[in-house]
């Protein structure tokens, strides 16, 4: 007789629920990352160069968001205008992927994906 144990891991979607991380494809360490879809808000924190943060849970999301953080002391946002035509996105797991567009400007560069 066997026995077979099955148990969710963490980052494991539990159904209806959206989950969003960020990931930092620049040279530069990012500050009070804060992200909000319109529909939620949190708090990212610290995030080094290179790397991707933990998936955080949102009642829902778009495929950008209003995003704000500091890199060496320096402010940098994403404002986005409005969502009109732009659909919810439905459950699952989701990247914001954050590149340095104009360092001088204070402009990054969102890419959306799915996991």
């Amino acid at each position: 007789m066997g026995f077979l144990l099955l148990s969710c891991q963490r980052e494991d979607v539990v159904p209806g629920q959206l989950l969003l991380r960020i990931k930092n494809a620049t040279s530069y360490q990012f500050d009070e990352v804060y992200v909000n879809t319109s529909n939620g808000e949190n708090l990212y924190g610290i995030l080094k160069a290179s790397s991707t943060s933990d998936y955080k849970e949102f009642e829902a999301a778009y495929r950008y968001a209003y995003i704000k953080l500091k890199i060496q002391g320096e402010e940098f946002v994403i404002q986005p205008i409005d969502y009109v035509g732009e659909e919810l996105l439905t459950e699952g797991k989701y990247t914001y992927v954050l590149s340095m567009y104009d360092y001088e400007n204070k402009l990054l560069q969102l890419e959306f994906k799915k996991e």
